[in-house]
């Protein structure tokens, strides 16, 4: 060691704090203080409901359990009807139409029940399977622009689905 290392080694715990004492302070006005202050009241309103318009807001229970069965009672006279048709799919519904079988708001939101739970259940499976493969496939082969790829897949095999949407946006038109 030489004596300037020596030196800075010999340094008293004592000698270190005076050199942080001696340290530059800011001056406490150029720095920001923050204040509190409170209100010296404070006020209250208070609305007063009315128990007709309270009861008339939104659905009750019973109102929904009517609103399921109907639903599900227009589902299966679609159903029988479709059945009855000549025609399959598409165009079961045009010549359901065309004959005042059924009007088209009918069909809106309802090919679900139509279907079946187990049926859509199948199906969005499928289709997960279908796109999760299809990533990895773009993953293994480390494909360019392969969230644009994954997209068009995903777009390509719901085309079925944007089919229905397409012709029950024409009917309800």
């Amino acid at each position: 060691m030489n004596s300037s290392d020596q030196h800075i080694h010999q340094i008293s715990p004592a000698q270190g704090q005076s050199l942080l004492e001696e340290w530059p302070h800011s001056s406490a006005s150029s720095m920001n203080t923050k204040q509190v202050s409170f209100a010296t009241y404070s006020e209250l309103r208070v609305y007063h409901l009315d128990a007709k318009l309270e009861s008339r807001k939104c659905y009750s229970s019973r109102d929904r359990k009517s609103f399921q069965a109907q639903a599900l009672c227009d589902a299966f006279r679609i159903q029988r009807l479709m059945g009855s048709s000549p025609y399959h799919g598409g165009h079961a519904v045009r010549y359901l139409i065309e004959r005042d079988m059924m009007a088209p708001e009918e069909l809106l939101g309802i090919e679900n029940m139509i279907m079946g739970a187990q049926k859509i259940t199948e199906e969005r499976r499928k289709h997960a399977k279908y796109v999760i493969k299809a990533q990895e496939e773009l993953r293994k082969t480390k494909a360019d622009n392969a969230e644009a790829k994954l997209a068009y897949v995903a777009a390509a095999k719901s085309a079925k689905a944007f089919e229905k949407a397409r012709l029950r946006a024409a009917l309800a038109a």
